[in-house]
């Protein structure tokens, strides 16, 4: 009778498997881990922006005073402040005067939509009391939430601030620790995609910041030509609207169109007819001169980017989607599509593609200048060998 031999288990041949569990146990950690904290990865992109901002208005001070880096974060810290808090002086009066009126004028169009179309909106502290009824722990509760929520805010933008400000006073050192985290071979690549996106960024907040101002100015003086009450508040809103792409404008925009509606239907008209203009404005003319250089999301991409952010991370996410973006485009575009498949991105700009991977076909009368100039520089050489040969036989003939 034929002995059965048990099969041996040789370890050997279960390293590969072994290896496989491993990984894939690790990429669900890390994965989960991610998710846990992903308050702390937006807080901490926050810090970036501010950093970048920072960081591009030190350098201005210094390429004009010639300091040191941590002198002119110094010096950029305290004109923020300094042009914060003179605005804040100069705007705060009318801005005081002007907020309340302006929740009056939305307490009066919850009237007058009640009256037309017979929806129910509460719009005094009375009233809401009484729609509220006998819920007097709810509220209580419900208001040491706003009151926790609003302390949790404060708290986190000063986070922000301190932590942007401690990235802006040494950025290498922190880029260079983020780079050590990638294999040694993808270190050169990786710190130059690190600095494309500071670029990318400092380009971004640059854009940003002259359209917020040019929105505001522009709002504001309209709804104060057209006779919108409150112009200076509606100008403050439209500004800050603009920060956030798509959403931003139609949110600032809901104030000034309810004010319309209670006042009479020309005014409403021409409230639609300014924040038309306006936003044609700035999408059209302002946002492609002030881009031109930025990084250029498909705006499909920026769209699905934008839910998916604000899915993720809420209302937050939903702020910061734009730079958000952009950094992820530069760090997909430059270490995926570039690094590892060596190919360009479709929606690539001129001054983004090097020119020794896609050569540009010049046009006839570059390639007549270009031609033109060679033959030149040709005539030029031979001249200045013509010349050192002659004074080469000049040396000789006089030694001799």
């Amino acid at each position: 009778m034929a002995s059965r031999h048990a099969p041996s288990w040789q370890p050997q041949e279960q390293l590969p498997y072994l290896r496989k569990l491993l990984i894939t146990v690790a990429v669900v950690l890390v994965v989960t881990v991610a998710i846990l904290l992903r308050d702390v990865w937006l807080i901490a992109f926050a810090s970036v922006l501010v950093a970048v901002g920072l960081g591009a208005a030190a350098g201005r001070i210094r390429k004009w005073t010639h300091l040191g880096q941590k002198a002119s974060l110094t010096i950029a810290c305290l004109l923020v402040v300094a042009v914060l808090g003179l605005a804040f002086f100069l705007a705060w009066p009318q801005i005081q005067t002007q907020l309340p009126n302006l929740l009056d004028r939305v307490a009066e169009a919850a009237n007058q939509i009640e009256d037309a179309w017979g929806i129910r909106l509460p719009s005094t502290a009375d009233e809401i009391a009484e729609t509220i009824g006998g819920m007097g722990d709810q509220l209580l509760t419900g208001l040491m939430s706003v009151v926790g929520a609003l302390v949790t805010i404060g708290t986190t933008f000063l986070l922000i601030l301190v932590a942007g400000t401690f990235i802006a006073a040494e950025p290498t050192r922190y880029r260079d620790g983020a780079v050590l985290l990638f294999p040694k071979a993808w270190h050169a690549k990786v710190r130059e995609a690190f600095d494309k996106v500071g670029d990318g960024l400092k380009l971004w907040i640059r854009a940003q910041l002259v359209a917020m101002v040019v929105v505001g100015v522009l709002t504001g003086l309209g709804a104060w030509a057209i006779g919108l009450p409150s112009p200076l508040a509606l100008g403050l809103i439209a500004g800050l609207g603009e920060f956030v792409p798509i959403i931003g404008p139609f949110v600032a925009v809901l104030p000034a169109l309810l004010i319309a509606f209670a006042e009479d239907t020309t005014l409403l008209l021409w409230t639609i007819a300014l924040y038309v203009v306006v936003q044609q404005f700035e999408a059209n003319l302002l946002t492609p001169m002030l881009q031109r250089r930025i990084v250029e999301l498909p705006p499909v991409l920026f769209l699905f980017s934008l839910v998916a952010l604000g899915i993720v991370f809420g209302i937050p996410g939903i702020v910061v989607a734009a730079p958000l973006s952009v950094s992820l485009y530069i760090l997909i575009r430059e270490l995926y599509v570039r690094s590892l498949l060596k190919e360009e991105t479709l929606m690539e700009k001129p001054e983004d593609v090097p020119l020794k991977d896609t050569p540009a076909t010049p046009e006839p009368a570059q390639r007549v200048r270009r031609r033109a100039v060679a033959s030149r520089s040709a005539t030029k050489r031979r001249e200045e060998a013509e010349k050192a040969k002659a004074a080469a036989k000049l040396a000789a003939a006089t030694k001799r």
